[in-house]
């Protein structure tokens, strides 16, 4: 499933839907010098990954998913982003969730 996802993705029929992502969190992140994005439910890591690309170098963008196999392979495929599985209510309720 996971992959079928990705081939999904991968074929630009969502582009237009990531690139107005990108654009808004560009816009709402300028302000600061060092912004962090929390992915939360990244599955495969294709948004995760162009919005790291969009947002470059000074932001620190995590993902995280429910799905052993989905953060699998996001972070197979965005080797250079952080991923983990954790519940998304779960990491919201714990502060040390945070990896710094």
């Amino acid at each position: 499933m996971v992959s079928a996802r990705r081939a999904f993705l991968e074929t630009g029929l969502y582009q237009p839907f990531s690139e107005e992502l990108n654009r808004l969190a560009l816009q709402y992140t300028e302000p600061f010098e060092s912004p962090v994005v929390l992915d939360a439910g990244c599955g495969e890591g294709y948004y995760t990954g162009r919005l790291a690309e969009a947002l470059g170098e000074y932001a620190r963008v995590f993902g995280f998913d429910i799905s052993k196999c989905a953060v699998r392979a996001a972070a197979k495929k965005y080797r250079g982003l952080r991923f983990a599985v954790v519940a998304a209510s779960e990491f919201l309720l714990q502060k040390q969730a945070l990896i710094w």
